[in-house]
């Protein structure tokens, strides 16, 4: 008498294993694409924070300018100035930098009416991309007794 081998027990677990290793490479490529969203975002959102961080410091230094456009120089000695605007270059980590290693560029744009001064704030990428623009303006008031405007 021969004795008939059935194979159909161990193909049916290949074939379990098959359809078990299929839905965990679906599941992994769907937590990929869940990390990948999440840094992406987690990175916008860090340099939006530096953006936000660095209008608000160049918003309290117009704050207290004069209206000039040496004292500008002196409220932001690191920025180098090109025709009528100050440049200010920055690292990937938005440390200060050269204009030749920047990622990042803050322009400012002063602008002095007879009754306002401000200036456009602006934020760029190395590819000229605008990231952010604002316009900061004050009240420009007369000179008090001590020579400096309050």
């Amino acid at each position: 008498m021969k004795h008939f081998h059935s194979h159909s027990r161990s193909s049916l677990f290949l074939a379990e294993l098959i359809l078990a290793l299929c839905f965990l490479a679906l599941v992994c490529a769907g937590c990929v694409r869940l990390f990948a969203a999440a840094y992406l975002n987690r990175t916008e959102a860090r340099r939006l924070n530096y953006i936000q961080e660095n209008t608000i410091q160049t918003g309290e230094l117009l704050e207290g300018w004069s209206g000039e456009t040496d004292d500008l120089t002196t409220l932001f000695p690191e920025a180098s100035l090109k025709e009528d605007r100050l440049l200010l270059y920055y690292d990937k980590n938005w440390s200060p930098s050269d204009e030749e290693d920047h990622v990042y560029c803050q322009e400012i744009l002063p602008s002095v009416t007879e009754n306002t001064k401000g200036a456009l704030v602006s934020f760029t990428d190395t590819e000229g991309k605008e990231l952010y623009q604002i316009q900061i303006l004050y009240p420009l008031t007369p000179a008090a007794e001590g020579g400096t405007s309050a």
